[in-house]
């Protein structure tokens, strides 16, 4: 989630391209007043809000905290800068800290497949110099192995009530064959074991796998007999260009969208398997939308607008 020179350029073209809109007949205004946004793709969509998070420009909050090697003090551990208890930051989002020693417990290889222990850590969340421009910075998110442990980072949004929405993420990720960055929607089942009422959207970046290669999910994947075909999208990134260098990510979850995933311009993967959750929307006209309704309900007939799984 940072920015290198391309980036800066192109917002300098922005600029440019609004003042000379300025000056015919479609005045500028302030964000305030704007109630309505466009995004901008094949197919666009309206929405009634945006954020935009900007960590170019963070040289007072430049800090690299030392790796925490003890379990329960990474989880303690304080924000690694103030910029991490501004309301400007916390009114948006939340570190997480919370670890899986719990599922773990429970030996139950359907809803955990981890072997080593694992802990989010705020110690883990930092603004960080660009190792090429001084003058530039970029949040950092890092993972690390310790000899017993494995310490994460991880934010969540303080908003659980998005029904649609367009996220873009300027990322690249780098490091040692085993971790994984990811951006991604989530809606918990009802119950924990309920694994296949999830309502998930992943976009993943593994460093086990090819430089040139992410992987594109919507959940659940797969059921009690097997995978679900076309819910996952494997895809080359364009150009040659790989996930260790800056690249723009994109993910729309909208009406018809399928999920569809673009990345530097251009849309790479959309995974076709999509279910509706329980008393979801599953059919009707001009609905667009998952078709198919997640196990244990079935789409059923309300009227001529409007199915709802069952």
């Amino acid at each position: 989630m940072a920015t290198d020179s391309p980036r800066k350029l192109a917002f300098v073209v922005a600029a440019a391209s609004m003042a000379a809109v300025a000056r015919g007949a479609y005045p500028l205004t302030t964000d305030s007043n704007c109630h309505c946004y466009k995004t901008n793709a094949t197919t666009t969509n309206y929405f009634s809000h945006h954020q935009f998070f900007d960590f170019r420009s963070l040289q007072q909050y430049a800090n690299v905290p030392k790796p925490i090697d003890n379990f329960d003090a990474n989880a303690a551990a304080p924000p690694s800068s103030p910029f991490f208890s501004n309301s400007n930051f916390t009114n948006a989002w939340a570190i997480m800290n919370w670890n899986n020693t719990a599922l773990l417990g429970l030996d139950n290889t359907t809803l955990n497949d981890a072997s080593v222990k694992m802990v989010n850590s705020p110690n883990n969340i930092y603004i960080e110099r660009d190792e090429q421009q001084q003058q530039m910075t970029h949040l950092t998110l890092r993972t690390v192995r310790h000899a017993e442990f494995q310490s994460s980072a991880e934010l969540e949004s303080l908003s659980q009530g998005y029904q649609f929405l367009s996220v873009r993420m300027h990322a690249r990720t780098k490091g040692a064959a085993g971790a994984v960055a990811a951006m991604f929607t989530y809606r918990p089942p009802p119950q924990p074991h309920e694994i296949g009422l999830v309502q998930e959207a992943d976009l993943e970046i593994r460093t086990r796998d090819p430089p040139t290669c992410v992987q594109y999910t919507n959940q659940p994947a797969w059921n009690s007999t097997s995978d679900i075909p076309d819910a996952t999208r494997n895809v080359t990134l364009p150009g040659g260009r790989r996930w260790s260098e800056w690249a723009d990510y994109r993910m729309d979850w909208t009406p018809g969208s399928g999920t569809p995933v673009l990345m530097t311009g251009g849309q790479q993967g959309q995974p076709q398997a999509c279910t509706s959750a329980k008393y979801g929307q599953c059919a009707g006209k001009n609905w667009n939308g998952c078709l198919s309704c997640a196990t244990g309900s079935t789409c059923r007939f309300q009227n001529d607008y409007y199915s709802q799984c069952l």
